[in-house]
């Protein structure tokens, strides 16, 4: 905020959040910059400051936070978790289904059971976390690695993590469907094991007799990640890896064809 004769001066911001069940005051104490405006003194406030100074308030351990709730903790959740490597989506501070497959991914990353809220566990897991465990130490720099078992998928470029996304691999059931010629075809729905190379991407939808699949990264034949509606906590797919449509829509300029896919 400026004043008259044009200095900043410093604003402390109060929020009433709900977490948890149980009403808690949070103050936020934040250095607005040239272009925020002076927001109302309600619950949003907390939101519209978190949103203006994102280094100002960092995770606390103890902070807990439902999926489906709105206020500030969840725009600090947001922040630590794009901070992580993870993509809840817009720092809106709404926990809504972004932000919630955000967390599911961290809570296999850490071994925590995948409740999807923010529990006292989680909550330290946020404040001193751990780097995913590596399925190829000694793979490219530049790889992908799909985590069947834990159902998360990381984005590795020049050896770091670039990206941690929840994921949606093969059910492993038997699935039958016709295909666009009208013949039946059975198989499988399971995600192939091994490592593989990105062969080619698709900007956009491609439609198949299985469904669509949004801005495919195909890795072996007929196999891709690709974003989906429904990326449940669950092995759900008839094969391919499904990830978040947010995270589809850029993941394929990540991955350049060519780069190294491991499925394990």
């Amino acid at each position: 905020m400026r004043n008259a004769d044009g200095n900043f001066r410093r604003c402390t911001t109060i929020a009433r959040a709900t977490i948890a069940g149980a009403a808690a005051v949070i103050s936020l104490a934040v250095v607005t910059t040239p272009a925020a405006a002076a927001a109302p003194a309600d619950a949003n406030t907390g939101v519209a400051a978190a949103l203006a100074a994102p280094t100002a308030m960092p995770w606390r351990a103890g902070l807990t936070v439902r999926s489906g709730s709105r206020g500030p903790t969840a725009v600090l959740l947001q922040q630590r978790l794009t901070q992580l490597g993870y993509d809840p989506g817009e720092h809106d501070g709404s926990f809504g289904t972004q932000t919630r497959q955000s967390v599911w991914a961290f809570q296999h990353v850490h071994g925590l059971p995948a409740n999807g809220h923010i529990d006292a566990a989680t909550s330290r897991a946020l404040f001193a976390p751990r780097a995913p465990a590596k399925l190829a130490p000694r793979s490219a720099a530049n790889r992908i690695e799909v985590n069947i078992a834990k159902q998360y998928a990381v984005v590795y470029l020049a050896g770091r993590v670039r990206l941690i996304t929840h994921i949606s691999s093969g059910s492993a059931k038997k699935w039958c469907e016709k295909d666009l010629t009208g013949q039946l075809r059975c198989a499988s729905g399971r995600t192939p094991a091994g490592t593989f190379r990105v062969q080619r991407e698709i900007r956009g939808v491609r439609t198949s007799y299985l469904g669509e699949l949004h801005d495919p990264v195909y890795f072996r034949g007929g196999y891709a990640l690709h974003g989906s509606l429904s990326v449940p906590n669950e092995p759900a797919s008839h094969g391919c890896v499904r990830v978040p449509m947010h995270v589809a829509k850029y993941l394929m300029d990540l991955a350049e064809v060519g780069m190294p896919v491991i499925v394990r």
